[in-house]
């Protein structure tokens, strides 16, 4: 899922390692402690499944998941149900701008990937269905022309005309690729499984495999600059999140205190991050050095998206949706 680059233009400060070697507990607080954010549940009235969220500003937002597109235009206190038919598989959707937007996933007739594309903030969409393909699952547009959709059979599709038109760009496996992140037109990164995460720097043109050490699914990838990076895994009943602080060249494995496998991470700024997953536990790291738990709940975590470092949302299965405020 990533399609996020809100933090493209931020400068990063204070010094990362590249893992970590303790979980920490929740301290106690002071006895006057600096107001935090918490994580509360809402219910949207749905029980779909629930597979991305993302944010354009402030106020204007969509949900995609399962027969279910919501939006919201007063910063996620209120979500209406879209117009676009839901018959298709939907497992990403991102904005460029608050006219041009996609949701992308798996077409049911025809078969093949699926890419809907609004030019009108969502009142009406225009569908492009790729025959011969077996669906998408993730998106990111960095500006309104530019943008990239993967998924199955390593399936990587570019676009550099606001998504009228679609190319095909090529890595050298047919795996199922889950994330992709973009800093800029240029440099990109994508994660999936067999531990394989590849990386760009000229536009998708050529695409060179990561070190990563590991033969697990990669489920999502977040980098703060073009050094720095945080991706996670899921494989045999367990998790890691991994970090890169050479561009994806290099990858190492960080410690956490959890052995259910994570789907999601994202970066609220330079210091803030979170993941999530199955067992839905959240982790929160500090400076991407100390990560500890924060939040558990019952069910399954499948995205998340910040607006700020106190302000985010979380969706999952049967139809879960949090606030982080």
């Amino acid at each position: 899922m990533l399609k996020r680059n809100l933090l493209s233009i931020l400068v990063l400060s204070g010094a990362m390692l590249a893992s970590v070697t303790s979980c920490k507990k929740n301290e106690i607080p002071d006895p006057d402690p600096v107001y935090q954010a918490e994580w509360h549940t809402s219910n949207l009235g749905s029980d779909a499944l629930l597979k991305s969220i993302f944010f354009l500003d402030d106020t204007n937002g969509w949900i995609v998941g399962n027969n279910t597109l919501l939006t919201t235009t007063d910063g996620g206190k209120n979500w209406n149900g879209n117009s676009a038919k839901v018959s298709d598989q939907y497992n990403d959707v991102c904005f460029a701008d608050i006219e041009t937007g996609f949701i992308i996933g798996k077409s049911i007739s025809p078969q093949g990937s699926l890419i809907r594309r609004t030019i009108n903030g969502g009142e009406t969409w225009i569908d492009k269905v790729i025959e011969n393909s077996y669906g998408l699952n993730a998106c990111v547009f960095t500006t309104k022309m530019n943008g990239w959709a993967v998924g199955e059979m390593g399936e990587i599709q570019r676009t550099t005309d606001g998504g009228s038109n679609w190319k095909q760009q090529e890595i050298d496996q047919q795996i199922s690729l889950k994330s992709i992140y973009a800093l800029d037109n240029n440099t990109a990164w994508v994660a999936g499984d067999q531990g394989s995460i590849y990386y760009t720097s000229n536009g998708g043109n050529s695409w060179v495999k990561g070190q990563t050490q590991t033969n697990d699914s990669f489920r999502d990838v977040f980098f703060v600059n073009s050094s720095k990076g945080w991706a996670v895994t899921a494989g045999n009943g367990s998790s890691n999140i991994y970090q890169t602080v050479d561009g994806g060249i290099t990858w190492n494995s960080v410690e956490i205190c959890e052995n259910s496998y994570l789907n999601t991470i994202f970066f609220a700024d330079h210091d803030n991050g979170f993941a999530a997953g199955q067992g839905s536990l959240i982790h929160q790291t500090n400076n991407g050095e100390d990560w500890s738990k924060t939040e558990v709940t019952s069910t399954e975590i499948t995205d998340m998206f910040f607006i700020s470092e106190d302000k985010g949302f979380a969706v999952g299965i049967d139809g879960y949706f949090a606030k982080y405020y």
